[in-house]
């Protein structure tokens, strides 16, 4: 566990008989928000409110560890899944450089529930929010989801007890890194009080996540300070406990590591720009999401540094790697304002293709929904970054590539099932039924 010593005054003749921390002998001035100790004794300063004394060997989880379980099973209290901030600490060495990448991992075929959940990563005394989904790409706000299940009223009067009060309370619960079960929580009787939340949240989603949950998603952090040793991750709960469990999730703080490069040309503002480019004037990075350490896919986030702390202009870049066979084409992707691949392809002036992430194909939609293998790559020839009806979809991208075949395909853009028909690969209709 990282430590840092410091000089504090107490408003109490003892640190366990103490409402708040301070930094001037006037105390006028309230500590920053975290864990202090003293005489082996820990508090955590919320909002400049100590929450309750406990004890503890080490109050972080070394980093590379899936640090908890959020997982509404039988085994799991409700205390621990309902009306709670979960807080946990992760150490790393103290050292300047390198990325630091936090997964929220949404169980794959579990509903989320239909309630949001806040993520917060906390570094340097800095809040972060924000995600990137393997689903969805860019979720920016700090509540990840929206709801059809309940109402702003629903939400913020069923948690403090009042008919219609104007925000609601969390219970304050840290993690426990010395405990045997992967969901222990100490849960001291301090709250945190949230602002009132206007439901839906996410309403540039064409769709609720009420059901399908944005799998995994990733928060990247840069890695600037040498004195900064940990870093804190938010998992905000507010559904009440009479509305039944939270949504299964689980988190990893990854170790702060440099981000991969990969060659690149300079910015284009166009996708058939990218014709003539050097693909080897620049040098990018990628956080990966659907590709991997150098090899940038769909979602992935992109920077221009290996510590991510600058994100790549929004644009077309042509990339020195070509998937297909055709040596005088390059690969080139799309990245957005927020440096988040929303499409990658391959050709440029009238020969453009697009990839497609999805299942191998099935002979239903039911099936297509139900298919978990999401790991097959088509292309279609449309003009937009996703396919879209009348476009035609490919199974490989040579110079004269074959027709996919007749059949129901799960993308893993959003939940879409691509239905192709008519024997000539071309999208009859695109769903969302799963």
């Amino acid at each position: 566990m990282a430590v840092s010593f410091g000089t504090y005054y107490l408003n109490a003749e003892t640190f366990e008989e103490a409402t708040g921390i301070f930094t001037n002998g006037s105390l006028t001035v309230s500590a920053p928000d975290g864990t202090y100790q003293f005489g082996g004794v820990y508090r955590v300063l919320t909002g400049g409110v100590l929450g309750a004394p406990f004890t503890c060997l080490s109050c972080c989880q070394s980093c590379n560890s899936t640090v908890f379980q959020l997982n509404a099973t039988s085994t799991v209290p409700a205390q621990i899944l309902d009306n709670n901030v979960h807080t946990i600490c992760s150490s790393f060495e103290p050292r300047s450089g390198g990325f630091i990448v936090i997964e929220f991992d949404f169980v794959t075929g579990v509903a989320n529930s239909g309630f949001p959940l806040g993520l917060e990563g906390i570094y340097n005394s800095v809040t972060t929010t924000g995600v990137v989904s393997r689903r969805y790409g860019w979720l920016p706000n700090k509540y990840v989801g929206d709801s059809n299940e309940m109402s702003s009223a629903q939400l913020d009067g069923g948690i403090n007890g009042s008919a219609n009060p104007p925000d609601y309370n969390l219970r304050n619960a840290h993690w426990n890194p010395n405990s045997v079960v992967n969901w222990d929580f100490d849960i001291p009787a301090s709250y945190v009080t949230e602002p009132a939340l206007t439901l839906p949240l996410t309403t540039t989603l064409p769709q609720s996540l009420t059901v399908n949950n944005p799998e995994k998603c990733y928060m990247g952090i840069p890695n600037s300070i040498v004195a900064a040793q940990t870093v804190d991750v938010k998992v905000y709960s507010p559904r009440p406990a009479s509305f039944g469990a939270a949504g299964a999730l689980d988190v990893t703080v990854n170790c702060p590591s440099a981000l991969t490069g990969f060659e690149a040309s300079n910015v284009s503002a166009t996708r058939a720009g990218v014709c003539g480019l050097n693909p080897r004037a620049a040098t990018l990075y990628n956080m990966p999401v659907n590709g991997t350490a150098g090899v940038p896919r769909l979602f992935d986030r992109v920077f221009t540094t290996s510590n991510g702390t600058s994100l790549a202009a929004e644009g077309f870049y042509a990339l020195n790697q070509n998937t297909s066979l055709q040596t005088s084409v390059h690969d080139w992707i799309h990245v957005d304002a927020n440096g988040v691949v929303v499409a990658k392809g391959v050709g440029c002036g009238g020969t453009l293709l697009t990839e497609v992430i999805s299942t191998a194909g099935s002979a239903s939609t039911t099936l297509a929904c139900t298919d978990p293998a999401i790991n097959q790559t088509w292309y279609h020839d449309g003009s937009g970054d996703a396919p879209v009806a009348t476009d035609t979809m490919y199974r490989n991208s040579l110079a004269a590539p074959t027709p996919l075949g007749d059949n129901y395909y799960q993308a893993m853009r959003e939940y879409n099932v691509i239905q192709v028909a008519g024997g000539s690969g071309v999208i009859s209709n695109i769903t969302n039924p799963c």
